[in-house]
């Protein structure tokens, strides 16, 4: 493996630990604000984008749980997280 490739795999992993916890902080402002004030709540349509957030924060923690095997060497760990995202 290059040094490029370490530098580069640094840097995309940076970002993705950055994006993902951006979202997780963003979803949860949303569902904290939406929960705080009820006439916001008000239509199905504004309890369903709560719910959505909800979805998305799992998704994303799973997504985070999942990277930070760095390596299927734990074939449980693995099995879980796939697990989590599979939805049918």
């Amino acid at each position: 493996m290059s040094v490029e490739t370490t530098v580069d795999d640094y840097i995309l992993n940076i970002l993705t630990y950055t994006g993902c916890a951006l979202s997780i902080f963003g979803l949860s402002l949303t569902i904290v604000t939406y929960t705080i004030f009820k006439h916001l709540r008000k239509y199905k349509s504004k309890r369903i984008l709560t719910h959505f957030c909800f979805a998305l924060c799992g998704v994303y923690i799973a997504f985070l749980v999942g990277i930070a095997a760095h390596a299927p060497s734990n074939q449980s760990q693995c099995i879980a997280v796939s697990a989590l995202l599979f939805d049918d």
